[in-house]
């Protein structure tokens, strides 16, 4: 009798840990969509903008140009910076705001312009779009678009040039992390700050101050 209650209770131990095996198996797998693994929450770190110093090589002719890159407003119509199957908002950690200017600011740096508070040419902007749209299961699709507007002032503070340039990105993933969603903002807004220095007319304008 004690033998045999003593294999029951080993097979029931050996059925607890198949079980216990599986789990772990089906989390690593589905991770997010069981809600076992790593998820976006509701909010999420701001993403960094990673200008790279081939960003724009035909616009390194800012020579000794100097840019007063002044302030940049958030005029985003909504200011949760990912949505979850069109319904679950997701906010940023923190302001998004100096990310895009030290990204523009780089990109410009990179194109060969320097920066001064008294610079006879001033920069500022808006910051109208940013946000990715999370859908899909298996593989989940991150579409993001970044949208900013920039305008020139001339030293007699008056308006010289605007203009509104876009960002797009796409990406799958097998899982909803936060790291693939900063992955696909940070890659929209580069394309939009990549427009800026693609813009010929605002580079010659610039150079001629």
């Amino acid at each position: 009798m004690g033998i045999f209650i003593s294999q029951k209770k080993s097979g029931r131990t050996n059925f607890r840990i198949l079980l216990l095996v599986l789990a772990i198996a089906v989390c690593s797998f589905f991770g997010t969509f069981i809600g076992c693994g790593p998820s976006i929450k509701g909010s999420i770190a701001i993403p960094s903008i990673n200008i790279t110093k081939d960003l724009n090589p035909n616009t390194k002719n800012g020579g000794n140009t100097y840019l007063f890159v002044d302030q940049f407003t958030d005029t985003r119509g909504s200011k949760s910076i990912a949505l979850v199957d069109g319904k679950n908002e997701v906010q940023s950690s923190g302001d998004v705001v100096p990310p895009v200017v030290k990204g523009l600011k780089d990109a410009l740096g990179n194109s060969g312009f320097s920066f001064s508070d008294s610079a006879p040419v001033v920069l500022s902007g808006e910051l109208r779009k940013w946000s990715a749209d999370v859908s899909g299961r298996m593989p989940t699709k991150i579409k993001s678009e970044a949208q900013i507007f920039v305008e020139v002032l001339d030293p007699a503070n008056k308006k010289i040039y605007s203009g509104t340039y876009n960002g797009f990105s796409t990406l799958e993933s097998g899982s909803v992390a936060e790291p693939e969603v900063q992955k696909a903002l940070s890659s929209a807004m580069e394309e939009a700050i990549k427009q800026v220095t693609n813009d010929r007319q605002l580079i010659g304008l610039l150079q001629s101050y």
